[in-house]
């Protein structure tokens, strides 16, 4: 799990740990991935949400629009986040790369590279294609 912004975080599958989670104060955890289902954990302080994407370009604008605008919305009521799919390297950075440039108008490549610094991981997958 690696802090992007003060209040967003960028993980994997694995960083769901209530350890984990609790460590950094996040409140709310965004699954993104389609084919993950995060099990329902008896968390006291912590929300989950899930708009599950694809790992290809099969994915509806919409669907890539509405975890976008999950995000944005979660952070603007103060919610510190994780965001996370499999791997935390594609679909997750996509929409936290989104949310931020959005939020903070920047363009998305300058929040991908700002990302990319912090999380080498992050890979250029086809969900960035519609940039």
């Amino acid at each position: 799990m690696d802090k992007i912004r003060e209040n967003i975080f960028l993980g994997n599958a694995e960083d769901v740990a209530e350890e984990k989670l609790k460590e950094n104060g996040i409140t709310t955890v965004l699954n993104v991935a389609y084919e993950i289902n995060d099990p329902q954990r008896d968390y006291t302080e912590i929300k989950q949400v899930k708009v599950g994407l694809g790992d290809a370009m099969d994915n509806s604008p919409v669907m890539r629009d509405l975890a976008v605008s999950v995000l944005k919305t979660l952070v603007f009521n103060q919610e510190k986040v994780l965001v996370h799919c499999a791997v935390g390297a594609s679909r997750s950075a996509y929409v936290v790369v989104k949310a931020i440039a959005e939020i903070e108008g920047k363009t998305n490549s300058e929040v991908l590279d700002e990302v990319r610094a912090i999380r080498p991981i992050v890979i250029y997958g086809p969900l960035f294609a519609n940039f």
